[in-house]
């Protein structure tokens, strides 16, 4: 499923509760004041889950999030506690307090925490305070400091880029490696 096709997922949800408020015969409020109305979010989803599965039926990512609302302003997705399971490559999960996904959809921006951790034998898992995806090359990447641990290797940098698809990394400056005994 793409984001586009979660982005319809929750529009549905959301006509499904206003058709659910308008059967119950109640007078929907109308908001008039224009400030009191950028107040309100669009949607608003609470302990969410959404799962995309491939056409073998097989989930290729799965989204879990404390809190999604919408900002009706810029139809950007602000998600809470959020945690994506990526079942293609490498199995990796990416772990945030905050994320943004913007009206594009071309991209989800990680804040507060970061964690993405690979789960396969060779575990590697990178944190930071922001990571940034872009979906369309599976390229994650932060300009802020990284602490990398794959195997016995700590790798510490300031700023990174990692190609999902090609398996590549690219550490930007004040380069560190470290090797366990």
């Amino acid at each position: 499923m793409s984001a586009r096709e979660i982005m319809y997922s929750l529009i549905l949800l959301v006509l499904a509760a206003g058709l659910w408020q308008l059967l119950k015969e109640e007078e929907p409020a109308i908001i008039s004041d224009p400030q009191t109305q950028e107040a309100v979010p669009g949607y608003y989803l609470n302990t969410a889950e959404l799962t995309r599965y491939n056409k073998d039926g097989q989930v290729e990512y799965t989204i879990s999030a404390e809190k999604i609302v919408q900002d009706l302003s810029s139809n950007a997705l602000n998600l809470s506690n959020i945690q994506v399971k990526y079942h293609a490559q490498g199995n990796w999960i990416v772990k945030a307090d905050k994320a943004v996904l913007p009206a594009s959809r071309e991209n989800i921006s990680f804040s507060g925490n970061v964690i993405a951790a690979q789960s396969d034998q060779n575990k590697t898992s990178f944190k930071s305070e922001s990571l940034n995806y872009n979906i369309a090359n599976q390229v994650l990447s932060t300009q802020d400091s990284i602490r990398a641990i794959k195997g016995q290797q700590i790798i510490t940098a300031n700023g990174m880029t990692l190609d999902m698809q090609n398996e590549r990394i690219k550490l930007l400056s004040r380069v560190k490696i470290r090797f366990l005994p």
